[in-house]
């Protein structure tokens, strides 16, 4: 059935809806019953994205962005700060509009006058605000109402875990703790995609462990999570697909491991250093180190027996964020 804009699940949204139902008094139940049957039919395939244009004025924010998202993923999405991580979320969200693009939730369009359909997905970010009047119990019953597969019993263990009043506001809440609210609702809803926005810089150490361990359960339940964050090491551990943007623009979209693969670290003798450096396009870790990263490729097809150097140890994700965001296009450029 096509409508004439995509109905996008997200937090903001859905308060908007709560306070409609609760002013009522639970009079929409029939809204709720076809807006469920609605959704019922869109669980066919996962997000595509093509060429995607944002610009605040002569700020270029996104530049001809294309990306295609699997299921069953746990996506990290790196870039510095001003890459366009949290703009290409808002656009995803619905909260911010493109110059041009498309964006597909299982081929249907989500964005634009003519979007078709309505789609599950669940966004939480660092400053999530639920701008409802009533105690968190209450909010969370009506909530679970918008998905077909809420789990009540999952949500209420999460709490217990976590120690969440829900007697309480949500403005009562600390930052930590509201963020914990709204991961926990995401997690209970079952969507088919969980974003997550810079969500565990407020929390502390225990709630970020517990909510990454329950979110790579998700994962390997058959969901996704598309996870931006500034700290690398806190998702190496869950993360099956790398996406670094740099300038508005995709420069690395690849299965984490593959990628991993497909670099090697090497150890040079100092007296090589100097001219290892420049003939080929290797990466030093630091400047008092002997240790460099190279394309795998390049190793094999090397006439200078590079791969006599090469040693045992894993490229680290952070070393390959430094390669791709600062590095590997300085490196080509000395040797062009």
């Amino acid at each position: 059935m096509a409508v004439k804009r995509a109905y996008l699940i997200n937090f903001s949204a859905l308060t908007e809806l709560v306070l409609l139902n609760l002013v009522s008094h639970y009079n929409h139940n029939t809204s709720l019953k076809n807006f469920n049957k609605l959704t019922d039919k869109i669980r066919m395939k996962l997000l595509t994205i093509k060429n995607l244009n944002m610009s605040y004025g002569d700020a270029v924010i996104l530049d001809d962005l294309s990306l295609e998202l699997q299921n069953g993923k746990f996506y990290t999405l790196l870039g510095e700060n001003g890459a366009g991580k949290s703009s290409l979320i808002r656009l995803i969200n619905g909260q911010s509009f493109s110059n041009s693009g498309e964006i597909r939730f299982k081929g249907k369009n989500i964005i634009g006058e003519d979007a078709q359909c309505e789609v599950e997905m669940v966004f939480v970010d660092e400053n999530v605000i639920f701008d409802v009047p009533i105690d968190l119990r209450s909010f969370s019953k009506i909530y679970g109402e918008f998905y077909k597969n809420w789990d009540q019993d999952y949500f209420d263990n999460i709490v217990k875990n976590r120690k969440l009043d829900l007697e309480r506001t949500f403005n009562s809440y600390s930052r930590g703790q509201k963020v914990q609210f709204a991961l926990s609702l995401a997690l209970a809803a079952k969507p088919e995609v969980i974003f997550c926005d810079e969500v565990t810089s407020v929390m502390d150490i225990y709630a970020r462990k517990f909510f990454m361990k329950e979110l790579d359960e998700f994962v390997k339940a058959g969901g996704t999570v598309i996870f931006t964050t500034n700290v690398i090491t806190e998702v190496k551990k869950y993360a099956t697909d790398l996406i670094i943007l740099k300038d508005g623009k995709v420069v690395v979209n690849s299965q984490l491991d593959r990628l991993i693969e497909s670099f090697v670290k090497l150890k040079v003798p100092d007296q090589k250093k100097i001219d290892f450096l420049n003939s080929f396009p290797i990466y030093e870790i630091n400047e008092n180190s002997t240790g460099y990263i190279v394309e795998r490729e390049i190793v094999e097809s090397s006439e200078n027996s590079l791969s006599d150097y090469v040693t045992k140890d894993r490229v680290s994700l952070e070393e390959l964020f430094i390669y791709f965001y600062e590095v590997k296009e300085e490196l080509y450029e000395k040797l062009a």
